[in-house]
């Protein structure tokens, strides 16, 4: 699957993983693992779902 980026977003992410190994994971989770849904579960994301006032909280499919 292919997506389409604006150029500024090409821009920045090419800044964010400049010098970084090919194979390199472009973001990753606090400890510097790759992303998963659990750490996304915790700490701040759960305090935002709880301020969302969306009943059940705010999940990530909400912000696209």
């Amino acid at each position: 699957m292919t997506t389409a980026l604006p150029q500024f977003l090409v821009d920045k992410l090419a800044a964010h993983v400049a010098g970084k190994r090919r194979d390199a994971l472009a973001f990753t989770a606090p400890n510097g693992g790759p992303l998963r849904n659990t750490n996304s579960e915790r700490g701040s994301s759960r305090q935002q779902q709880r301020q969302s006032g969306r009943p059940g909280g705010a999940t990530p499919g909400c912000v696209r």
